[in-house]
């Protein structure tokens, strides 16, 4: 006679319900989950390279925040003296023109040469708007390390 107990525990083995099943799953996904970290150290973790330090225009925009009480530079724009534009135009303008994506540096430089032109200009009809966006673009050129062009 033959007994009857292994054919029950194949049986209860192979049951898609029950606790067998269950932890069967379990320690599926766990071994799955440990082989997909491991192929994601090795595959990204391995072109990683050492900091190379702050730039030079981390290391000025760390300076300006610690001469301002830890304001950056759209702040103390929109906080500061202003003659026409608001706040929230000194520093929206402030994130366009500092933002290299956005202008370029010819650009910056241009636009600052024309607005320094519209001080000077007393046939221009808007001196306050002039020596505002003159102020806000020198913290733009300032923020990217530039320099005005010669004269300006």
């Amino acid at each position: 006679m033959m007994n009857p107990l292994p054919s029950r525990l194949r049986r209860f083995a192979s049951d898609d319900s029950g606790t067998i099943a269950v932890t069967r799953m379990f320690m599926i996904a766990a071994a799955l989950s440990i082989g997909l970290i491991v192929v994601g150290v090795f595959a990204f973790g391995a072109g990683a390279t050492p900091e190379q330090g702050p730039t030079p225009q981390a290391a000025a925009e760390a300076a300006f925040r610690a001469a301002n009480f830890g304001r950056d530079r759209a702040t103390v724009l929109a906080e500061g003296p202003r003659q026409y534009l608001t706040p929230r135009e000194m520093r929206s303008r402030y994130l366009i023109f500092s933002d290299p994506r956005q202008t370029s540096d010819a650009e910056l430089r241009s636009a600052h040469r024309t607005w320094v032109r519209r001080t000077n200009d007393h046939a221009y009809s808007q001196p306050g708007r002039a020596a505002d966006m003159v102020r806000l673009l020198e913290q733009a050129l300032d923020a990217r390390a530039l320099t005005p062009h010669s004269g300006f």
